[in-house]
């Protein structure tokens, strides 16, 4: 039907940084997504209750959400000590608050899941071997 071969694994279609760049969402990126959202949620929330009741977001054994979180403000952190290019209005020393700061966590988690999703097919032999593709046109 698409004219590849068989070996091909589904991770080559949902990937951000491949290829084969298909206008579809990984469901596990989306998943990951919306469960760190939650977190932030019930951590972050204005009311006080809420935000000390320590709510723990239950996503199953191969992967934490609040562990997602983490790992995700960790990476902005070493970012900013990096230095990373300012975006938007922003000028030296300012810091993102509130709804864009949830947004950078939520790229992160993003990034996290593409990382994984393209060091996974890296270390398939003969279905991975669309990640060394020189020649294929990129798909944008």
């Amino acid at each position: 039907w698409l004219g590849l071969p068989r070996s091909l694994s589904s991770i080559a279609f949902y990937g951000n940084t491949t290829m084969l760049r298909l206008p579809l969402k990984s469901l596990e990126e989306e998943f990951k997504v919306t469960r760190a959202r939650e977190v932030l949620m019930y951590r972050d929330s204005n009311d006080p209750k809420v935000a000390q009741a320590g709510v723990l977001v239950r996503t199953g054994r191969k992967w934490n959400a609040q562990a997602a979180v983490l790992d995700a403000q960790a990476r902005l952190r070493h970012k900013e000590l990096v230095g990373v290019v300012a975006r938007g209005r922003a000028g030296l020393g300012t810091q993102c608050k509130g709804k864009e700061k949830r947004s950078r966590i939520y790229e992160e988690v993003r990034a996290a899941v593409e990382e994984k999703r393209m060091s996974r097919a890296a270390g398939m032999g003969q279905q991975g071997a669309w990640t060394r593709w020189e020649q294929a046109m990129d798909r944008k």
